[in-house]
């Protein structure tokens, strides 16, 4: 440093370099791969209280959506508990579900109390609205 600024320089981690690209090389073989051979919609679709994988599992095909029947929980696995897989997200006036009920849910009957319309995220039923969530849902 007291001589200034050392001018001649040269790459000193060359294998660095390969080693990096190698991994990102490897990386990308890895995600073409996985994506290519592997069971990608298992993956990403959502579980109801049961364990089963909607409108994957065996009987469940026609049930694509999850809908929660309650956000009373302070827990996670509390509100996914309440989950069911649904034919579709109930989204208008005319509120009936079609679902595949489970141990968590027993039947497809949402009381009127605890009804809310929702849209369809990912598979997921979301409420449309945190205003027209019922509060016995919340």
């Amino acid at each position: 440093m007291k001589d200034g600024i050392v001018r001649d320089r040269s790459c000193t981690d060359p294998l660095c370099l390969i080693i990096f690209l190698a991994a990102v090389a490897s990386m990308g073989y890895c995600s073409w791969y996985g994506h290519t051979y592997g069971d990608v919609d298992r993956l990403t679709s959502p579980i109801d209280a049961d364990l089963n994988i909607c409108g994957i599992t065996e009987g469940f095909e026609d049930y694509p959506y999850l809908y929660l029947t309650d956000f009373s929980s302070l827990s996670v696995t509390g509100i996914f508990g309440s989950g069911v897989c649904v034919k579709a997200c109930p989204t208008g006036p005319s509120f009936a579900i079609d679902c595949k009920p489970n141990g968590g849910v027993a039947s497809c009957d949402v009381p009127e109390d605890a009804q809310y319309f929702t849209i369809s995220v990912l598979e997921y039923c979301f409420p449309s609205s945190t205003d027209d969530v019922p509060e016995i849902v919340r």
